[in-house]
């Protein structure tokens, strides 16, 4: 293995048990993330940790400040809440646009199908709840659908949104009955929009990211308060 490869594969192993750590929230909000200990606890130089610093802000689960350095992003429910209405509107009206490119069978219909097809098949499946994928999951479901409605500028928002709640998502994936519920809504919501019935299709969304706003904000309150004790 050359220098380079050895270098690469370690700074992605740091990332990757890091991110880890700030999705399962072993960080609580605010509390500062200093590359010596961290570097220490992993048993590597600070070189990988920094990188990893980096690329956790750029996907802005970490925040970076001027003199402070990273720490681990603060719970604000106002904002979480006022970014969940912004995201009902958008996915609102993505999902109807989906809706009608299946009705019309224009392109992007093939792609909503193989959306169907790999939804109806992860539905039969029970991920280990807590698990970060599930939300990177969820996120490419959505962003799928948005992707497929034409509208770029409504895909970078949507995106931009994600990127701003990514951090508590998880909390939407904390037991097994609330993923089972979750694959369910999205099984509901790609055979309305692959069948181009538009009002159902938006009608399913809505409800979908309603639900998941009330269970992500219970949830986030809960494990705010345990954190505190």
């Amino acid at each position: 293995m050359s220098e380079d490869t050895r270098k690469g594969t370690l700074g992605g192993s740091v990332y990757d048990r890091l991110k880890s750590d700030i999705l399962r929230w072993k960080y609580k909000p605010g509390q500062r993330l200093p590359e010596g200990a961290i570097a220490e606890r992993f048993g590597v130089s600070r070189t990988p940790v920094r990188e990893a610093l980096r690329r956790l802000a750029q996907e802005g689960l970490i925040v970076y400040l001027p003199q402070q350095g990273y720490s681990a992003r603060n719970l604000n429910m106002r904002e979480l809440n006022e970014l969940y209405q912004v995201r009902v509107i958008l996915e609102e009206s993505a999902t109807g646009l989906a809706a009608d490119v299946a009705r019309r069978g224009e392109e992007g219909k093939a792609e909503l199908e193989e959306l169907r097809v790999a939804w109806e098949e992860r539905v039969q499946q029970t991920p280990e709840p807590g698990d970060p994928n599930l939300v990177y999951a969820d996120e490419a479901f959505h962003e799928t659908i948005a992707g497929v409605s034409g509208n770029r500028y409504l895909l970078g928002l949507l995106r931009s949104i994600n990127e701003r709640i990514r951090i508590i998502r998880i909390f939407d994936f904390r037991s097994e009955k609330r993923i089972a519920a979750t694959y369910e809504e999205h099984v509901r919501v790609i055979r309305h929009v692959t069948t181009g019935r538009i009002e159902e299709a938006k009608r399913t969304m809505r409800e979908h990211i309603q639900n998941s706003q009330q269970h992500v904000s219970t949830n986030a309150m809960q494990a705010l308060l345990e954190m505190q004790e």
